[in-house]
């Protein structure tokens, strides 16, 4: 969300935050979930119906669009300390 709203040349309103958000958690969830969210899911749990699934995927596409399809050109902080957990067999440890 925060490098769409960055690299966008268009003025959004503060009410189309609601649906960047949104559609921002469905790209995440086809990143990183082996079972992304459909969506109807993000229309029926995440907006109650209050916006149309045709909406979502025009921002969808727009995001893509904007971003160049590069989602994860400047990797973030939780990527960062992720793969440094990975390198370092923190996550081979049992839990507490």
């Amino acid at each position: 969300m925060d490098s769409f709203l960055t690299k966008t040349n268009k003025v959004y309103e503060i009410k189309d935050i609601h649906i960047i958000g949104v559609t921002s958690m469905l790209l995440a969830s086809k990143m990183e979930e082996i079972i992304p969210f459909k969506v109807s899911t993000v229309v029926e749990k995440m907006t109650h119906g209050k916006m149309s699934k045709k909406s979502i995927v025009e921002m969808e596409q727009e995001i893509l669009s904007v971003l160049g399809f590069k989602l994860l050109d400047s990797p973030s902080l939780f990527i960062f300390v992720e793969f440094l957990m990975v390198k370092l067999n923190f996550h081979l440890l049992p839990n507490f």
